[in-house]
């Protein structure tokens, strides 16, 4: 009997529509692919160029879909249906996922789901029986009083709209940190969390301002599981980031809500490896430049023009001036994973060389400027690598980058999205790539759409930095039209666009 084999990313219900994204192994020209459900036949189309398939289905009531391959004989064959990670519902027994208005189960049959509408009691039945199937071990006490604890609060608790809210897991100053503040003056009904570590050094200046829960504590898990919306600028946080695959699968059948991602750089180059849709099944990914906007929707990402959302970043509408006279270095990381690997790279060995500079830090003085180096946020543990001369300050990691980029008069990176920031408040940026371009081709030419000179060299970084020294830091009217050119809000107003386009979806 021929085989035909398929996996789905993503199984979703909303609006009572059920969605499938998925992907045949193989594929021949002429066959077709429909589903069964209720006395209805829906064709669906597959893609001859990758194979994949995206289409979605009215949910018209308790029954199951059968998914069947039909060849040119007519002659009909089951699909063998398989699931990846990302689709919640997994290869244990009595694997369910629940949608706003349904309780979808893996059957027996390899080809077919059980759909129906979700109640109360069905869902505590599916549940006692996936986990006491699945998950007996000492080892998930904890996490299975936290799905207990959630079919204690469902009645009351899933009537509420609830967002989570979070930059990085142990720290905010950043994308979220700003829709947050805004977001919470709202009046709309809507119960919002800012996920951050306990042991963070933000929790106390966001603690006026509302409602703060623990990074990976059991009430983060369980607002993960009653929440509408994940609004992140990292993708961090959610159940997914904080369990392993296996702990994840006892959560995953409940774990319903909607991810927004803010970003926290602009992007630059093709990142549909990581953001692509049936990885991370963006409900709304914001940009800041219509090259950015542009070029997702170009590339294979798998979003349209419902998703991606020209808004600008929330964190520019704070963005403020309040120059002092220093010279900020803050390169990009490299992908070292150890403090060994990092001190004996050549990325560390340039930088070095840099902050040591006599003749840079003789010249700083002479003009009356203080540098600063900020090592990526990656390379926060292995600070002690980086060598600097005692005029240069190596920058905390809870450094704020907003304060950092107000009272600085230049910047120095390499390929860091932090010179976007940087320059949307009209300050000169310098390039230094001490090391090759890591990167793939990008739609953002430096050297034609930069917002800086483009060096290579040490000696001919010394020289233009002192440039800028000698003539106060002004930017060049060349870069000034560049970045007029590549932004399009400048109104303050960003992150009121970004709050119009979540609480319409």
């Amino acid at each position: 009997m021929t085989k035909f084999n398929a996996v789905i990313n993503i199984i979703e219900e909303y609006n009572n529509l059920i969605y499938f994204v998925g992907v045949f192994d193989t594929w021949v020209a002429d066959m077709k692919f429909f589903a069964y459900y209720n006395n209805s036949v829906y064709e669906i189309k597959i893609s001859e160029n990758n194979r994949t398939f995206d289409f979605y289905i009215p949910f018209t009531g308790s029954g199951g879909i059968d998914f069947f391959i039909q060849q040119e004989n007519d002659e009909l064959f089951p699909v063998a249906i398989s699931y990846a990670f990302p689709s919640r519902i997994n290869d244990l027994p009595h694997s369910f996922i629940i949608g706003d208005n349904t309780l979808i189960k893996k059957t027996e049959k390899c080809y077919s789901l059980q759909v129906e509408a979700l109640e109360y009691d069905k869902l505590c039945c599916a549940i006692n029986s996936y986990i006491n199937n699945n998950f007996d071990d000492e080892q998930y006490i904890d996490d299975k009083n936290v799905v207990q604890e959630y079919l204690a609060q469902y009645q009351i608790m899933s009537k509420k709209r609830i967002w989570l809210i979070t930059d990085r897991p142990d720290r905010a100053d950043d994308n979220a940190e700003y829709f947050f503040k805004y977001s919470v003056k709202m009046d709309d009904g809507i119960e919002k969390y800012f996920i951050v570590d306990e042991n963070s050094s933000d929790v106390k200046s966001l603690e006026p301002f509302g409602k703060i829960v623990y990074h990976n504590s059991s009430q983060h898990k369980l607002l993960c599981l009653f929440a509408e919306k994940f609004i992140s600028s990292h993708l961090h946080g959610r159940l997914n980031d904080i369990c392993d695959k296996n702990l994840y699968k006892l959560y995953a059948g409940l774990d319903k809500c909607k991810t927004m991602f803010l970003q926290h750089g602009i992007i630059l180059h093709d990142l549909a490896f990581w953001l692509k849709k049936t990885s991370q099944n963006l409900k709304l990914l914001v940009t800041t430049s219509p090259h950015e906007y542009n070029s997702i929707l170009k590339s294979d990402y798998g979003y349209d023009k419902s998703v991606v959302k020209l808004t600008g970043m929330p964190r520019y509408d704070s963005l403020y001036d309040n120059n002092n006279r220093q010279i900020l270095f803050v390169p990009t990381w490299r992908g070292h994973s150890s403090v060994n690997d990092l001190s004996d790279s050549q990325y560390c060995n340039v930088i070095n060389d840099f902050l040591c500079d006599s003749k840079l830090i003789d010249e700083a003085k002479k003009h009356g400027y203080e540098i600063l180096f900020k090592p990526h946020p990656n390379y926060a543990n292995f600070a002690n690598s980086f060598k600097a001369n005692e005029y240069i300050k190596i920058v905390d990691y809870n450094m704020s980058y907003q304060t950092l980029f107000a009272e600085s008069s230049l910047l120095i990176t390499d390929f860091s999205s932090t010179a976007f920031d940087f320059a949307y408040l009209k300050k000169p940026v310098i390039y230094y790539w001490f090391t090759d371009n890591l990167f793939k081709e990008s739609y953002f030419n430096y050297k034609t759409m930069g917002f800086g000179e483009v060096i290579d060299k040490h000696d001919l970084l010394l020289r233009v930095i002192i440039k800028y020294m000698k003539n106060d830091c002004v930017m060049e009217e060349k870069y000034k039209q560049r970045i007029d050119s590549f932004f399009t809000y400048y109104d303050k107003n960003n992150t009121k666009r970004v709050y119009d386009e979540i609480i319409r979806m």
